[in-house]
């Protein structure tokens, strides 16, 4: 069986390049893939962009509560300077207009 959240997020990871750079911004950014965004709630919930069709992304939500993820041998976590952010099992669909405000 194919597990379609380590398949995701290796697509995602393979988006990246080499070097990771966090940009903090008071301005509105629009979205693109391969962006990671944060929505403002508790717990912290990001966002991994991963496909784009449209004014639709396709995204892997992530957490920095372990308890929350889904942990296994192939558990996708990403790692950006302190934090560690453990992938949920299952994809969302976002808006570019809700995005923006992220």
């Amino acid at each position: 069986m194919v597990d379609l959240v380590k398949l995701e997020f290796l697509r995602y990871k393979a988006l990246l390049k080499r070097e990771e750079r966090l940009i903090l911004s008071e301005e509105k950014v629009p979205p693109k893939v391969g962006d990671v965004r944060e929505l403002l709630c508790f717990p912290p919930i990001y966002l991994a962009l991963v496909e784009r069709k449209g004014n639709v992304f396709k995204a892997i939500p992530l957490t920095e509560e372990i308890v929350l993820g889904w942990l296994g041998k192939s558990t996708p976590v990403l790692k950006i300077g302190n934090t560690l952010l453990v992938a949920l099992p299952f994809s969302i669909l976002q808006r570019e207009y809700f995005l923006l405000g992220s």
